[in-house]
C-alpha cells in the first residue's frame, strides 16, 4: 500500500507525519557512529518501502550501499529504522 493511500487513514498519517521521527533517526545514526545529518536518507529509504520501491529485505544492502557499513551492522541498522517507522503500522493496518 503506498503513502498516499496510508496517509488517508487518520492514524496512520498522525504516526508517519510525527516529527519525532527524525530525532529517533538522528539517535539510530548516534547509535551506529554515523552522522545524524543524514536521518533523512532513512525516511527516504522507509518511504520507498512503503511505496514498494523497495522490497524491506533489501533495506540491510542499501544500508550498506549509502552508508559504507558492513553488513552485519547494516542488518542492526535495519532492525532499528524498520522496528521504530515500520513495524508499528501493522496495528493500524493488518497484514502490511
Amino acid at each position: 500500500m503506498a503513502i498516499a493511500e496510508l496517509i488517508k487513514i487518520p492514524t496512520v498519517q498522525a504516526f508517519l507525519m510525527d516529527g519525532s521521527v527524525m530525532t529517533v533517526f538522528e539517535a539510530i545514526l548516534e547509535k551506529f557512529a554515523l552522522p545524524k545529518e543524514r536521518a533523512i536518507e532513512l525516511l527516504d529509504l522507509t518511504d520507498a518501502v512503503l511505496d514498494g520501491q523497495l522490497q524491506l529485505q533489501d533495506v540491510p544492502a542499501m544500508l550498506v550501499q549509502a552508508f559504507g557499513v558492513e553488513e552485519e551492522r547494516a542488518t542492526r541498522m535495519a532492525c532499528d529504522v524498520v522496528g521504530y517507522r515500520l513495524l508499528p503500522l501493522e496495528q493500524y493496518v493488518p497484514n502490511i
